[in-house]
């Protein structure tokens, strides 16, 4: 069984990072959270330009909070690499604002971390409003084999979600940080299998769950579910091409097209509401054919932007 440690080693040997953009009504809430039900003491928050005061609004509520505005939007990775980069304590915990952990959960995350040196990340267990997710994805980049839920249990995996992560500093900087060509998606996917090609573990636990208000990060605007889907397929397509080859990422790419065009066609015959999803995927996809990357402001993305030939 895991040696048992106190709220304090918590505090001395964690740090929480988070990566906003516009996320002013939500990371008071977190940073609450991690501070009262956690005993966190080192927290660092790295703004993605969000120009809405997120910034001046932690330092005033939560002045031992460490923040970080960027000029530019960095993504996921990036504005991630920025917190990561500050570190000193001996673990990282990557976090969304959107996604809660329940008060001592941390502190379970490290207890299994500190007897596992082999473990360069550790992840808790999915769960939403509608319930405890009833199975997780376990495989690598381009399989989907799932493990089911059992309680109190932990799972060698080759995949951990970047929602929360718990990372062992030393290890990570062997391995290296997120990839910074990957503005938003599948950095996980990239993370973890280059944890596991290091040679490193990755550990699941149901022992911790992470309640998940998925999609609630960022405030709604104009442009940027557009946005977010064409990073979405561009995302998927570099990581082939950076695991595969560019071939075969070009094959997945044609593959890809015709998926989408046949699922606009159905979908527009049923006056679907995912056809902008759906079409803005297809969009990224010859995003990344035509050797471009889609905008990272949403300002700049319109379904009518471009021809999704």
């Amino acid at each position: 069984m895991p040696t048992p440690v106190t709220p304090l080693d918590v505090s001395e040997q964690v740090t929480a990072v988070l990566v906003t953009f516009r996320s002013r009504h939500i990371i008071e809430e977190s940073l609450k959270s991690l501070i009262q039900d956690h005993g966190l003491k080192h927290l660092i928050v790295v703004d993605n330009a969000s120009f809405d005061g997120t910034c001046e609004a932690i330092r005033q509520r939560f002045p031992g909070v460490k923040t970080q505005a960027s000029t530019k939007n960095l993504g996921f990775g990036g504005g991630n690499n920025l917190g990561l980069h500050a570190v000193t304590t001996p673990f990282a915990l990557v976090l969304n604002p959107d996604v809660r952990l329940p008060a001592g959960g941390i502190q379970q995350l490290l207890e299994l971390a500190m007897v596992r040196p082999e473990v360069a990340i550790t992840g808790p267990w999915p769960a939403r409003d509608t319930g405890i997710a009833s199975a997780v994805k376990t495989s690598g980049f381009g399989s989907k084999i799932l493990a089911p839920y059992l309680p109190d249990t932990d799972y060698q995996t080759q995949f951990l979600v970047g929602a929360a992560m718990l990372m062992r500093m030393e290890a990570m900087r062997t391995i290296g940080f997120f990839d910074p060509e990957i503005f938003l998606y599948y950095e996980d996917d990239d993370i973890s299998e280059r944890a596991v090609q290091a040679g490193y573990k990755l550990l699941l636990t149901s022992r911790v769950l992470m309640h998940h208000n998925f999609g609630s990060s960022s405030s709604d605007a104009p442009g940027l579910l557009e946005m977010k889907e064409r990073h979405f397929s561009w995302s998927r397509l570099y990581l082939d091409q950076k695991i595969h080859g560019t071939a075969h990422a070009h094959q997945t790419a044609r593959e890809l097209k015709q998926k989408y065009r046949r699922r606009l066609l159905q979908q527009r015959l049923t006056f679907s509401r995912e056809v902008a999803k759906t079409h803005a995927r297809l969009v990224g996809v010859s995003d990344f054919l035509s050797g471009q990357r889609p905008p990272i402001d949403p300002a700049a993305c319109t379904r009518t932007a471009r021809r999704a030939a």
